[in-house]
């Protein structure tokens, strides 16, 4: 700025008084110096905003239209120059569209007087593709004639750089977790130091009813789901892990609401604080009916095998017996036929051989019917 020196002989000639030039040109160098001086400022701001990495708006209420200053831009992802000003739709599309009912709300809520500054966290576009988040504070600095905002100033400043970079990154690392969980076959569960029971993945097939009904309930409500005979087994063994660090694998029974009965592996680790408190117990549980139905099965054909085999250990015994005993039999009914032939029918001897020969060859068709069963046939031993 050019500093105005005014010519003390111009100012005599023109009457004006050498004290007034004096005063003026003072008051030239009071301004020049605060014009320095807010310059000055304004670079200093300007510097600091930039460190901080923030920047400042200004919007108009009255023509909703949003004044932006160079840093703005940049954290916005705006090419610097190409706007100095947004309308508010312009503003909108910049922001990340699951944020601006949040954003609306708390903007409302500090127009209506509830609290001394505006203040929110959001996303926003930049580069085209990506986001960051940022956070806008302001405050109210004119109003029109009937006390209404009219004009809000304030700034903008970034939290944290490329949400895309890092924090989708975590959030796909979760995202594969809870999915790996959720796929798991069976339920991931954790009861805590309350006895609250919570499932913790995607209940299965099985357990959907159930878990309706019982997560998040206390730890003995949620035993009334397990089969009377067995409660006592499982409320033992939580109060063994409640003793001290260790792990156990119970198998029972659950009841469905239908009335079935279901088969559970349950795998149950308890853990403790560094204090050695108890904290909690991390189970698993698994359904096992096909598993325990496929034993049972195993189990009765097994029992059926050796039936089989022992009726067969008895037929071949019983097969033995009656081939030893028909043995027995040939003799006998061979010298009873000899006695017959030898004598006549008035002879006493010749109805005793009768009765001899009916009796042997009653005894030979039992033998028969012994080795039927047996699944032998029936051998006529020459003598």
């Amino acid at each position: 700025m050019d500093r105005y020196t005014p010519d003390s002989s111009a100012g005599a000639d023109n009457g004006v008084p050498e004290v007034h030039i004096a005063a003026l040109e003072k008051k030239i160098a009071m301004l020049e110096s605060r014009a320095s001086f807010a310059e000055q400022q304004s670079k200093a701001l300007e510097v600091a905003l930039e460190s901080a990495r923030a920047g400042c708006w200004e919007w108009d209420r009255d023509s909703d239209t949003i004044r932006i200053d160079r840093q703005w831009a940049v954290i916005s992802g705006i090419v610097p120059g190409r706007f100095d000003a947004l309308t508010l739709e312009e503003w909108r599309e910049l922001c990340h569209p699951d944020d601006l009912g949040t954003v609306a709300k708390s903007i409302d809520e500090y127009l209506n007087g509830n609290g001394e500054l505006l203040e929110f966290e959001l996303r926003v576009r930049h580069d085209g593709d990506g986001w960051i988040r940022v956070l806008d504070r302001g405050k109210i600095t004119r109003r029109d004639p009937y006390g209404k905002p009219s004009l809000l100033a304030g700034s903008r400043q970034i939290i944290t750089d490329r949400l895309d970079a890092g924090e989708s990154r975590a959030k796909k690392a979760q995202e594969e977790l809870q999915a790996l969980i959720d796929h798991i076959p069976g339920a991931v569960y954790h009861i805590d130091m309350a006895g609250q029971t919570t499932i913790r993945s995607s209940p299965p097939e099985f357990l959907k009813a159930l878990a309706s009904g019982h997560q998040g309930t206390p730890l003995f409500n949620t035993l009334s789901m397990i089969h009377h005979d067995d409660r006592h087994m499982v409320a033992g063994a939580y109060s063994k892990l409640k003793e001290a660090p260790q792990s156990r694998t119970l198998v029972y029974r659950i009841v469905t609401p239908e009335g079935g009965v279901r088969w559970i592996e349950d795998h149950m680790k308890s853990s403790f604080s560094d204090d050695g408190l108890f904290s909690g117990i991390d189970g698993l549980l698994c359904e096992i009916t096909d598993r325990i139905n496929g034993l049972e099965e195993a189990q009765r054909l097994e029992s059926q095998l050796r039936k089989s085999q022992r009726l067969e250990t008895i037929g071949t015994l019983a097969g033995g017996i009656a081939h030893d005993f028909n043995n027995i039999l040939t003799p006998i009914l061979g010298y009873a036929e000899m006695g017959l032939s030898s004598t006549g029918e008035e002879d006493p001897m010749h109805e005793y051989f009768a009765e001899i020969t009916q009796a042997v060859e009653r005894a030979q068709k039992l033998v028969g019917q012994i080795l039927t069963l047996a699944g032998q046939k029936r051998v006529r031993p020459c003598l």
